[in-house]
């Protein structure tokens, strides 16, 4: 008796799992192209498609050929998530919608370079010469608004404060 209840479960089980897995699966095509931006084909550049609202989607995944293009086959109808990857160039997301009355749909993308991450502390290094080199020259109160200007736009940096606390202190403001 207990034999027959184990798998009955597990019959139930594989059932369940597989309808989750069916509902990615479809007869649908998803194709179009992966392009820089200035226009040009991005040759194999990393395409994943997955089915938003699925807890845990089959991920349909394609490379782009010389010409840029790709093409994702047996799909579900209903809203996907693309991402298109290539590495040295980016990753860009897009959203396709595909419906049961087209066979394919097509969705170009074109992958922009993130912007380039700044270091700060060029920046802080630079300015913190110049502060030095105004102090020197007995214009503390111009250091001191060096210091300032870069706590604004860095209030997390800790040490500005010190710096700041040290031309204060030039100034003869203890009091601050």
């Amino acid at each position: 008796m207990k034999f027959f209840r184990i798998i009955s479960a597990l019959i139930v089980a594989l059932a369940l799992a597989g309808s989750a897995f069916a509902q990615s699966r479809g007869t649908l095509r998803l194709s179009g192209k992966v392009l820089d931006e200035t226009g040009k084909p991005v040759a194999d550049a990393q395409v994943r498609a997955a089915k938003k609202g699925e807890a845990q989607p089959e991920v349909f995944q394609a490379k782009t050929n010389d010409k840029g293009e790709y093409a994702l086959n047996g799909m579900a109808a209903g809203e996907w998530v693309v991402e298109a990857n290539k590495e040295g160039l980016g990753i860009t997301e897009a959203s396709a919608t595909l419906t049961e009355g087209m066979r394919t749909t097509t969705l170009d993308i074109t992958i922009k370079k993130p912007a380039p991450t700044v270091d700060p502390s060029v920046e802080i290094n630079a300015e913190h010469q110049r502060a030095i080199g105004l102090a020197q020259a007995g214009k503390v109160a111009e250091a001191r608004k060096v210091y300032e200007d870069l706590l604004v736009k860095y209030p997390t940096v800790y040490q500005l404060h010190a710096m700041l606390a040290n031309m204060y202190a030039a100034e003869g403001n203890t009091a601050k």
